[in-house]
């Protein structure tokens, strides 16, 4: 688990103590607890500037993949990291242990980046996100499309191997704004790209021309980064896809936050609150499967993470305010925001959901299965929370919770 921080925080093995200085900033919190909860390791990430981690995955022998983002330096126990100047990437790798085998920034002195990891097979990495400025992962300088702001960002995706090297790298977008939002790996090593973009977007299959406001996008590269497939759905409002996953026969899942009407394949789904989630299968080679919203009246709520467990069930987890409806009981917010957690089937039938939260504000920001099916979820809380356990007592502005629950 990871996070950031500000002031201190204890995960089990005593206190975190952040020595940033700049106001408003953070430091980088990584752990490492054992499936009964208890803690095995913690690591503080420091250093001038702000900084933040966007993805902490692992790998099948243990090995622990981080990115995110930082400004000025990032100090690692094996050494520092010196920004160019702007908002740079960060990857490093850790053993089991968490010692850090390696660590790479990446960025100039115009970059304002974001990325979001995979781990491919054999241990290597594929990052991609948006970007703002050059980029340079080893096999040449990625430059972005001349714009202003915001209609510049374009963006990226790279593969590197088990040790860091550049393996395979390309950027996509042109004068408006175009972003990847999420990245996976199907079964057979396949790379799954999930977005959203204004104008045009193409990912080496064709031009893809949004509808509306901005629209979303899905894609498929092979292990060597060349199109497969891709498509995109929106309609005259906000469709966003933030996550893809892959099941274990290859089909892709999407998730989403949409405003308005929009069609992934299924026949149009219309929003009837403040923001809807969605929720879309695809079979390997994008066709639609089955789409479906959630969402009621009045309601807004979002999704902020999301898995695919080892018999394929799906489970989203994010804050809500309002009442929230997957097909069993109507989940009703206590005050401001609260988080939500569902599981659904294969097919998107309601397995199980539970509302987190109390009249403070509350948020889901992370969700795993672990390999007997227990779903651990995660985020932060104000106020008090009931899991089934022992209360837990918000102490600070902001705390971390995270809980295992029954499959």
């Amino acid at each position: 688990m990871g996070g950031a921080f500000m002031g201190s925080i204890d995960l089990g093995g005593g206190p975190l103590d952040s020595d940033v200085e700049a106001e408003g900033a953070h430091d980088i919190y990584i752990a490492k607890l054992s499936p009964s909860g208890d803690h095995v390791w913690s690591r503080r990430l420091g250093g001038e500037g702000d900084k933040g981690l966007s993805t902490i995955v692992a790998d099948d022998t243990g090995n622990i993949f981080l990115t995110g983002w930082f400004l000025g330096n990032l100090e690692f126990p094996t050494g520092t990291l010196i920004g160019a100047g702007g908002r740079d990437i960060f990857l490093a790798k850790l053993d089991e242990s968490g010692n850090v085998l390696w660590a790479k920034g990446f960025g100039d002195a115009d970059s304002l980046v974001g990325s979001v990891l995979a781990v491919s097979p054999g241990g290597g990495a594929v990052l991609a996100g948006a970007f703002r400025g050059s980029l340079d992962f080893g096999g040449g300088v990625l430059q972005s499309t001349p714009g202003s702001g915001y209609s510049e960002d374009d963006g990226f995706v790279a593969k590197l191997d088990a040790n860091g090297q550049h393996v395979w790298s390309f950027r996509f977008g042109e004068e408006q704004h175009q972003a990847v939002y999420d990245v996976a790996l199907d079964p057979s090593g396949e790379v799954l790209v999930a977005g959203y973009f204004e104008g045009n977007v193409d990912l080496g299959g064709g031009v893809l021309t949004s509808a509306g406001e901005s629209d979303g996008f899905v894609g498929k590269l092979d292990a060597n980064g060349q199109h497969v497939w891709s498509k995109s759905f929106g309609g005259l409002d906000y469709t966003a896809p933030y996550f893809i996953r892959s099941d274990s026969l290859g089909n892709v899942f999407v998730v989403g936050e949409f405003h308005g009407t929009f069609d992934i394949g299924g026949g149009p789904l219309s929003n009837v609150g403040k923001s809807d989630i969605f929720v879309a299968k695809l079979d390997a080679s994008g066709n639609h499967i089955w789409s479906k919203r959630f969402g009621d009246a009045d309601t807004l709520c979002i999704p902020w993470a999301f898995a695919v467990d080892a018999e394929d069930n799906l489970l989203v987890t994010g804050p809500f305010e309002g009442d929230l409806e997957f097909g069993g009981a109507t989940l009703s917010s206590a005050g401001q925001w609260d988080a939500y957690v569902v599981k659904l089937d294969a097919a998107g039938e309601h397995h199980w959901s539970l509302r987190i939260g109390d009249a403070d504000a509350q948020d889901g920001h992370a969700v795993v299965a672990d390999s007997a099916g227990f779903p651990l979820v995660g985020g932060t809380f104000r106020g008090t929370i009931d899991l089934g356990g022992p209360p837990l007592v918000c102490v600070g502005c902001w705390d971390v919770y995270v809980a295992k629950l029954w499959p």
